[in-house]
């Protein structure tokens, strides 16, 4: 156990209290929760940015998938056309 002093009546302390028996200035502790707070803060737009990437990309291959399927399609019809020319 430290002591420290509160930043409004500069009273020394615990560093355990949360609150300063002085004047009741509640003082910021970094517990678990507050960790596990922060951990979470920091993971969240993390996971949420890695699951944008994922879909973009998931996105851009379908895209480049029905541009090259349009192309093949487009090179049977006009093909088709050909032969069917030929053969009049």
């Amino acid at each position: 156990m430290a002591l420290i002093t509160c930043n409004l009546c500069s009273q020394s302390i615990s560093d355990k209290a949360r609150a300063c028996p002085c004047c009741r200035c509640e003082h910021r502790q970094n517990d678990d929760d507050e960790i596990k707070q922060n951990i979470l803060l920091t993971l969240i737009p993390l996971v949420a940015l890695i699951i944008l990437v994922c879909i973009w990309n998931l996105i851009v291959n379908i895209i480049a998938g029905l541009i090259i399927a349009a192309i093949v399609i487009a090179i049977i019809v006009a093909l088709m056309y050909i032969i069917a020319g030929m053969a009049n």
